[in-house]
Protein backbone atom coordinates (compact mmCIF):
# COMPACT_ATOMS: atom_id res chain seq x y z
CA UNK A 1 0.00 0.00 0.00
CA UNK A 2 2.95 1.83 0.87
CA UNK A 3 4.40 1.55 -2.68
CA UNK A 4 1.26 3.00 -4.60
CA UNK A 5 0.68 6.19 -2.09
CA UNK A 6 4.53 6.55 -3.41
CA UNK A 7 4.13 6.00 -6.60
CA UNK A 8 0.53 7.89 -6.74
CA UNK A 9 2.91 10.84 -5.17
CA UNK A 10 5.66 10.98 -7.67
CA UNK A 11 2.41 10.81 -10.40
CA UNK A 12 0.70 13.74 -8.79
CA UNK A 13 4.07 15.78 -8.64
CA UNK A 14 5.32 15.20 -12.17
CA UNK A 15 1.82 16.45 -13.72
CA UNK A 16 1.79 19.00 -11.69
CA UNK A 17 5.49 20.44 -12.45
CA UNK A 18 3.65 19.66 -16.46
CA UNK A 19 1.01 21.74 -15.81
CA UNK A 20 3.08 24.62 -14.25
CA UNK A 21 5.47 24.54 -17.25
CA UNK A 22 2.05 24.73 -19.82
CA UNK A 23 0.25 27.28 -18.13
CA UNK A 24 3.32 29.49 -19.36
CA UNK A 25 1.72 30.13 -22.17
CA UNK A 26 -1.74 31.50 -20.93
CA UNK A 27 0.05 34.23 -18.87
CA UNK A 28 -0.12 37.85 -19.90
CA UNK A 29 3.76 38.49 -19.93
CA UNK A 30 4.87 42.06 -21.52
CA UNK A 31 2.77 45.25 -21.68
CA UNK A 32 1.02 46.89 -24.43
CA UNK A 33 3.35 49.61 -24.74
CA UNK A 34 6.69 46.95 -24.74
CA UNK A 35 4.42 45.14 -27.41
CA UNK A 36 3.80 48.09 -30.02
CA UNK A 37 2.50 47.77 -33.67
CA UNK A 38 4.37 43.92 -33.69
CA UNK A 39 2.88 40.51 -34.40
CA UNK A 40 4.58 38.16 -31.94
CA UNK A 41 2.52 34.85 -32.80
CA UNK A 42 5.18 33.48 -35.20
CA UNK A 43 8.19 33.06 -33.15
CA UNK A 44 8.17 33.84 -29.50
CA UNK A 45 8.59 31.56 -26.99
CA UNK A 46 7.55 30.80 -23.34
CA UNK A 47 9.45 29.18 -20.13
CA UNK A 48 9.49 28.44 -16.59
CA UNK A 49 12.73 29.32 -14.83
CA UNK A 50 14.09 29.09 -12.01
CA UNK A 51 16.40 30.76 -10.07
CA UNK A 52 19.86 30.57 -11.30
CA UNK A 53 18.34 29.19 -14.77
CA UNK A 54 18.63 30.22 -18.55
CA UNK A 55 16.63 29.88 -21.64
CA UNK A 56 17.67 30.40 -24.92
CA UNK A 57 15.56 30.61 -28.12
CA UNK A 58 17.06 31.07 -32.03
CA UNK A 59 15.35 32.80 -34.32
CA UNK A 60 15.10 33.44 -38.21
CA UNK A 61 14.92 37.28 -39.10
CA UNK A 62 13.66 38.41 -42.32
CA UNK A 63 15.53 40.53 -44.32
CA UNK A 64 14.24 44.48 -44.87
CA UNK A 65 11.72 43.59 -42.48
CA UNK A 66 11.12 45.63 -38.91
CA UNK A 67 11.52 43.35 -35.61
CA UNK A 68 11.28 44.14 -31.64
CA UNK A 69 12.88 41.67 -29.67
CA UNK A 70 12.34 41.60 -25.61
CA UNK A 71 11.89 39.54 -22.71
CA UNK A 72 9.07 39.52 -19.98
CA UNK A 73 8.87 37.76 -16.65
CA UNK A 74 6.73 37.28 -13.44
CA UNK A 75 7.61 38.64 -10.60
CA UNK A 76 8.80 35.76 -9.17
CA UNK A 77 11.86 34.87 -11.43
CA UNK A 78 13.09 38.52 -9.59
CA UNK A 79 16.09 40.04 -11.42
CA UNK A 80 17.22 39.05 -15.35
CA UNK A 81 18.78 40.49 -18.03
CA UNK A 82 18.97 39.47 -21.65
CA UNK A 83 21.34 39.12 -24.65
CA UNK A 84 20.87 39.25 -28.15
CA UNK A 85 23.71 37.29 -30.48
CA UNK A 86 23.17 37.75 -34.13
CA UNK A 87 25.14 35.01 -36.57
CA UNK A 88 26.93 36.56 -39.37
CA UNK A 89 29.01 34.30 -42.35
CA UNK A 90 32.48 35.67 -43.56
CA UNK A 91 34.19 34.46 -45.90
CA UNK A 92 37.50 34.90 -47.13
CA UNK A 93 39.76 34.27 -50.01
CA UNK A 94 42.37 32.27 -49.44
CA UNK A 95 44.74 29.97 -51.36
CA UNK A 96 44.26 26.75 -52.36
CA UNK A 97 47.21 25.64 -54.15
CA UNK A 98 49.79 27.04 -56.10
CA UNK A 99 50.97 24.72 -58.68
CA UNK A 100 53.87 25.10 -61.28
CA UNK A 101 52.58 25.69 -65.52
CA UNK A 102 54.96 25.08 -68.26
CA UNK A 103 53.83 28.26 -70.22
CA UNK A 104 55.36 28.44 -74.40
CA UNK A 105 56.49 31.20 -75.86
CA UNK A 106 55.88 31.12 -79.57
CA UNK A 107 57.12 34.25 -82.14
CA UNK A 108 54.64 36.71 -83.32
CA UNK A 109 54.68 39.20 -85.69
CA UNK A 110 54.59 43.19 -85.03
CA UNK A 111 50.73 42.74 -84.50
CA UNK A 112 51.03 40.23 -81.95
CA UNK A 113 49.67 37.71 -84.37
CA UNK A 114 51.31 34.47 -84.35
CA UNK A 115 53.88 33.37 -87.03
CA UNK A 116 53.77 30.04 -88.53
CA UNK A 117 56.67 28.23 -90.48
CA UNK A 118 56.12 26.36 -93.70
CA UNK A 119 53.89 23.28 -91.76
CA UNK A 120 52.22 25.66 -90.54
CA UNK A 121 52.68 24.85 -87.10
CA UNK A 122 53.61 27.65 -84.57
CA UNK A 123 57.26 29.32 -84.32
CA UNK A 124 58.80 28.06 -80.82
CA UNK A 125 60.95 30.68 -78.76
CA UNK A 126 61.06 29.58 -75.31
CA UNK A 127 59.52 27.44 -72.35
CA UNK A 128 58.78 28.80 -69.08
CA UNK A 129 57.88 27.81 -66.23
CA UNK A 130 55.53 29.76 -63.91
CA UNK A 131 53.66 29.73 -60.58
CA UNK A 132 49.52 29.46 -61.28
CA UNK A 133 47.71 30.26 -58.18
CA UNK A 134 44.57 28.09 -57.31
CA UNK A 135 41.89 30.70 -55.18
CA UNK A 136 39.02 29.20 -52.82
CA UNK A 137 36.74 30.69 -50.36
CA UNK A 138 36.61 29.90 -46.93
CA UNK A 139 33.70 30.70 -44.72
CA UNK A 140 33.77 31.03 -41.14
CA UNK A 141 30.28 31.62 -38.91
CA UNK A 142 30.77 34.19 -36.00
CA UNK A 143 28.52 34.72 -33.31
CA UNK A 144 28.20 38.64 -32.44
CA UNK A 145 26.83 40.36 -29.15
CA UNK A 146 24.22 42.95 -30.26
CA UNK A 147 22.48 43.64 -27.25
CA UNK A 148 22.79 43.60 -23.36
CA UNK A 149 19.66 44.47 -21.70
CA UNK A 150 22.20 45.16 -18.46
CA UNK A 151 23.76 47.79 -20.68
CA UNK A 152 20.68 50.10 -21.80
CA UNK A 153 17.93 51.52 -20.19
CA UNK A 154 15.30 50.16 -23.39
CA UNK A 155 13.26 48.05 -22.90
CA UNK A 156 13.28 45.81 -26.27
CA UNK A 157 15.75 45.53 -29.01
CA UNK A 158 14.57 46.62 -32.72
CA UNK A 159 16.32 46.13 -35.62
CA UNK A 160 15.66 45.71 -39.73
CA UNK A 161 18.31 43.16 -40.90
CA UNK A 162 19.80 43.84 -44.69
CA UNK A 163 20.13 39.97 -45.01
CA UNK A 164 17.94 36.92 -43.52
CA UNK A 165 19.86 36.06 -40.59
CA UNK A 166 19.64 33.97 -37.36
CA UNK A 167 19.45 35.62 -33.76
CA UNK A 168 19.89 33.92 -30.28
CA UNK A 169 18.22 35.41 -27.33
CA UNK A 170 19.85 34.67 -23.86
CA UNK A 171 17.74 34.88 -20.88
CA UNK A 172 19.91 34.82 -17.33
CA UNK A 173 18.23 34.37 -13.82
CA UNK A 174 20.24 36.53 -11.10
CA UNK A 175 17.75 35.59 -8.43
CA UNK A 176 18.67 32.83 -5.31
CA UNK A 177 15.18 31.59 -5.23
CA UNK A 178 12.09 31.70 -6.82
CA UNK A 179 10.63 29.90 -9.97
CA UNK A 180 8.40 31.93 -12.48
CA UNK A 181 7.31 32.29 -16.24
CA UNK A 182 9.49 33.46 -18.70
CA UNK A 183 8.05 34.78 -21.92
CA UNK A 184 10.80 35.74 -25.07
CA UNK A 185 9.13 37.97 -27.41
CA UNK A 186 10.27 37.96 -30.68
CA UNK A 187 8.09 40.20 -33.15
CA UNK A 188 7.29 41.18 -36.80
CA UNK A 189 6.18 45.18 -37.61
CA UNK A 190 2.52 44.71 -39.15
Amino acid sequence: MKVVKFIYTIALLATTQIAVAQDCSTKKLGTVERRGQYDYHGQSTYSSMAAGDSVSLSAVLYSRQNYRIFVAAEEAVGDMYYKVFVTKKKSVRVVKEIRQKDLYVYKTDTLGYYDFDLDGQRIFIDRQVVPDTIWTRQTTTVVEQVFDSRNTSKQFYELTPDRTQIVLVKVYSLSREGRGCVGVFVGRKQ
